[in-house]
Parts: C-alpha cells; sequence; structure tokens
C-alpha cells in the first residue's frame, strides 16, 4: 500500500470511528477493503476492481462505499476506462467524508484534464481544494494541478499563486520542486533534450536547425548541477506548441512540451 492510500485508509477510518458509522461493516468487509488498498498500492487494478466490486455487492449500502467506489474508479481510469471510472469517482465525491471528496473531486479532474476539457478539470481542482486543508496531501497535487490548468488557460500569473502555494506549504516535495519549474512561466516551448555536456546539446541544436526547427540552448541549474537544455520556438498558444511538438519527436521521440520563462 502507498503511503497516500495508507493516509487515506487512516483518516477516513478514523473519521468513521468518531462518527460511529463503521458498526455496519464487519471485520471480512475491512479486510476486503484493505486488500482493495494493498492490489492499488501495488499497481494491481485486475483486483483493486474485483475486491471492491466483491464489497458493494456485499455491504452496499453502507457507510464505506465510499472508499470502494474510489478505489474502483481509480483501477478503472488506469485501465483505460473513463466513464465508468468517472461513475464510481462522482460517487465517492458524494462521501460525507471530506478526505475521500477530496480526493475523489482530484481524480475527476485529472480525467478532465486528459480528455483536454480545461473548465471542468478547473472546477474539480478548485472543488478539491476546498475540500482539503491547506497542509494535508491532496491540497498540493490539486494545487499543482490547477495551476497547470491555468497556464494551459493563459492565466499565467494565477497560475504563479497556486504553484507559490504548493512550494509554501509541501516545501520538500517533489510537487514543490515541479511548481518552482513551472513558476513563472509566460509561454510554452518544446523541451528537446537536456545534457549534462554543452557540446551534446549543441549537436542537437544544429540537427534540429537542419530540420527548419528554430532550437535554442541554455544552461539550467538541477540538482545542484548544471545542465544544457535544447528548447524549441516560443508558443503563446498551447496548441502552437502541440503542433511543434509532432514535429520536434521525428528527431527527439523524448521531446514534450514545458514553460517559457
Amino acid at each position: 500500500m502507498t503511503s497516500a492510500m495508507r493516509l487515506l485508509a487512516t483518516s477516513v477510518l478514523a473519521c468513521g470511528c468518531l462518527a460511529g458509522c463503521v458498526a455496519d461493516v464487519d471485520a471480512r468487509g475491512k479486510q476486503q477493503l484493505t486488500a482493495c488498498y494493498d492490489a492499488h498500492g501495488r499497481g494491481d487494478d485486475a483486483e483493486a476492481i474485483q475486491r471492491a466490486s466483491e464489497f458493494l455487492r456485499e455491504y452496499a449500502p453502507s457507510v464505506r462505499d465510499d472508499e470502494a467506489y474510489y478505489l474502483r474508479g481509480l483501477a478503472l481510469s488506469r485501465q483505460g476506462d473513463p466513464v465508468d471510472a468517472r461513475a464510481d469517482l462522482a460517487r465517492a465525491a458524494e462521501s460525507k467524508r471530506r478526505g475521500v471528496r477530496a480526493r475523489a473531486l482530484l481524480a475527476l479532474g485529472d480525467l478532465a484534464l486528459a480528455a483536454g476539457r480545461l473548465e471542468r478539470a478547473e472546477t474539480f481542482y478548485r472543488r478539491s481544494l476546498s475540500e482539503s486543508a491547506a497542509r494535508r496531501t491532496p491540497a498540493q497535487h490539486a494545487g499543482l494541478r490547477l495551476g497547470y490548468v491555468l497556464q494551459r488557460k493563459g492565466q499565467w500569473a494565477d497560475a504563479d499563486v497556486r504553484f507559490s502555494r504548493v512550494m509554501h506549504y509541501f516545501p520538500n516535495s517533489k510537487q514543490a520542486q515541479w511548481a518552482g519549474a513551472r513558476m513563472h512561466g509566460r509561454a510554452w516551448t518544446v523541451r528537446a533534450g537536456a545534457f549534462a555536456r554543452r557540446g551534446g546539446a549543441m549537436k542537437t541544436a544544429a540537427d534540429l536547425a537542419k530540420a527548419g526547427l528554430p532550437a535554442a540552448v541554455t544552461a539550467e541549474m538541477r540538482g545542484g548541477g548544471v545542465i544544457h537544455v535544447v528548447s524549441v520556438g516560443r508558443y503563446v498558444q498551447y496548441r502552437q506548441a502541440e503542433a511543434a511538438l509532432g514535429k520536434v519527436r521525428r528527431l527527439r521521440k523524448g521531446a514534450y512540451i514545458g514553460v517559457a520563462k
């Protein structure tokens, strides 16, 4: 079970116990949910779906249905079934427990973002943040992704506010590092590669230039050292960067869209 899953299991169980609301789930039902958490943490989505479905067949309606719907929704999402995943996560988002609601809304935001539905993604991320304590795990993920959505919409200054909060409340997290890397972005570019040696970066830039792609090499600090990054273009709109990405990937398969400052 991952640390995030353990946190969710602990928090929702504690909440349920405080409310006196887990009495209708017996020891076997709790074991099924624990097995579902474990399966999800291992990445065994088929077992997670099976365990959650068995729990719902045997114990629904119960006060811990929200967890089963949440876990099954995550597994269905990872298996490439966004329709059924959304249905389960929407049920989980109706939970009476804030922890479950916050995570379900975060997952719904991720599904919307993957589908390119920026407005819906923004709504779900904002709702997730409203359900999360500022220093709890859902907030760092929802805040980072909301910042990304705002950048996609061209709201760069508003995105910086979101990134700064992630960096403030979770200073030692990977999310804070990613937020710092995206801070102060004002346009899009295609990252074609990063090199420890400038010579390798210059050669790649020259190869891209021969193909008619405007490449530039910049030095950046990462992990306490200097790397040389090859970037192509500066685009105001994300779709322009997407068009350029396809061309760059013909020469550099690992290219991706990043922010330009």
